[in-house]
């Protein structure tokens, strides 16, 4: 049995047809970003950073890179950004490559914190955007009386708490791993809470 050309061309149509209705119902199936939940992580850190702040009130900002898009990222950035009140200002702003590709990939390790507070003296907060690497005991302990402190959105990972005994860590937004019972609050508040030093 032959199939005529223009049988083929039908039946390619509707292949392509099939395909196109197949990606398109694949991608609306994903969740959708909640903006207003990141642009609320954002504002809040810029609240938060500015109450525990000194009378220096500049700030250095870690954000990642990488070649594919990260609106949630970009959403708390934003946010913060906006929110910051006008005599806190943004020195900097360093860029951590994310490639996806070893286990400090994209994370703020003791060796970028510590380039990054040599190159702005006088910062005394580093506001990250990235992973939090591991910190070992002596890396604590190098950190001088004018070190700048982190404040933090932790996306997935809890901070250890001699972090902030030590004064590395002042301020991190971690993902809440329990509701208290019979609480109720706003998509943030449920799913967030502020971990912080005075």
């Amino acid at each position: 049995m032959t199939i005529s050309w223009p049988k083929l061309g039908g039946v390619l149509v509707l292949a392509v047809v099939a395909m196109v209705w197949a990606v398109r119902t694949t991608k609306s199936s994903r969740p959708r970003l909640d903006n207003e939940l990141h642009a609320t992580i954002g504002r809040v850190l810029a609240e938060e950073t500015a109450k525990r702040l000194d009378w220096r009130r500049m700030v250095v900002v870690l954000v990642p890179e990488a070649s594919f898009g990260m609106p949630m990222v970009k959403a708390q950035y934003d946010a913060f950004r906006k929110s910051l009140p006008k005599d806190i200002s943004i020195v900097a702003k360093e860029t951590v490559r994310l490639e996806q590709m070893g286990p400090l990939d994209g994370l703020l390790t003791p060796d970028l914190y510590f380039t990054v507070a040599d190159k702005n003296p006088g910062v005394n907060a580093l506001v990250s955007f990235v992973g939090l690497g591991e910190f070992t005991d002596g890396q604590l302990a190098r950190r001088g009386a004018g070190s700048p402190s982190l404040y933090l959105v932790s996306a997935n990972q809890s901070v250890p708490q001699h972090y902030f005994d030590k004064g590395l860590v002042k301020l991190a937004i971690v993902p809440r791993q329990s509701m208290p019972t019979g609480k109720t609050g706003s998509a943030f508040e449920r799913a967030y809470q502020v971990i912080g030093r005075p």
